[in-house]
């Protein structure tokens, strides 16, 4: 019976194949079943021009985002990251391939199931706020360039329509620090950030002069980490900004680290004005 499904699956996923031809403001699949008048009327609603395919998923209800929640999928495998999103209790509204291919299971006025126990800058309920997208990688393996590609047209696609401000593009992992790590030290925040998807520092805190008083835990804490958890803060901050797992989930940031800090800061202030 599962090996049935998960050939079930396989040809969903064949059926769902496009050219990846994107910005043509049309889907190009969809999954077996829908009608005809479904069609229309999803293309008359879909999200973003830059969607190659709709599978619809059960799980959402409605909302209005400002946030932009990135995640890995912890696999290289689209067809299970599917299943899941299609059939079981999480989805994501979004669901980037290796081969660049860009999936949609909810829509994005829809509240998607993706960032469970959360905060963010005195929010608790990130679900409710943001738009999801996730990207199939095993952490083992790079972000592949198509995935990047179309990443960046997908982010600030959604970032022009609803004014979402650099300081809400985030990881799972500043959401949910230590609970989540995801999408991990190999994705490229910096590239991102270049594109204007995100807020890094680059190596510019090298040259931060911290002033006297400064306080790195209310530093993390107005950035928008949990001031309940800001040691766990820290842990998903070096894993973000400074490409390492730590050894130790607590240890006191260095000198760097609150370098970074305090230019991080700076840039979130500016970009909250």
């Amino acid at each position: 019976m599962k090996k049935l499904l998960l050939i079930a699956i396989g040809l969903l996923l064949v059926g769902c194949q496009s050219t990846r031809n994107i910005g043509d403001n049309r889907l190009k699949n969809f999954e077996p079943g829908i009608s005809h008048a479904e069609k229309k009327e999803i293309n008359n609603w879909i999200s973003s021009e830059y969607t190659n395919s709709y599978i619809k998923s059960k799980n959402f209800n409605n909302r209005k985002p400002t946030v932009l929640l990135l995640h890995h999928t912890d696999s290289n495998e689209d067809v299970a990251a599917i299943k899941i999103f299609k059939e079981g209790k999480v989805s994501s509204h979004y669901l980037i391939s290796r081969t660049g291919e860009v999936f949609q299971f909810v829509d994005e006025k829809n509240r998607a199931f993706h960032a469970g126990d959360s905060y963010w800058n005195g929010f608790e309920d990130i679900n409710s706020s943001s738009i999801g997208i996730e990207l199939s990688n095993d952490m083992k393996t790079e972000y592949t360039e198509e995935q990047i590609q179309s990443l960046i047209l997908l982010s600030k696609d959604i970032i022009k329509r609803y004014g979402i401000r650099q300081d809400m593009v985030l990881g799972h992992l500043d959401v949910a620090p230590v609970r989540k790590i995801d999408p991990y030290i190999n994705f490229p925040w910096e590239r991102l950030a270049v594109e204007g998807i995100g807020l890094m520092c680059g190596q510019e805190y090298k040259d931060v002069n911290i002033p006297k008083g400064f306080n790195w835990k209310s530093a993390l804490a107005e950035i928008g980490y949990n001031p309940n958890y800001i040691e766990k803060a820290v842990y998903s901050f070096r894993i973000k900004y400074f490409n390492k797992i730590p050894s130790d989930k607590y240890v006191e940031p260095t000198l760097d680290e609150k370098k970074y800090m305090f230019c991080l800061l700076e840039k979130f202030r500016e970009s909250r004005k």
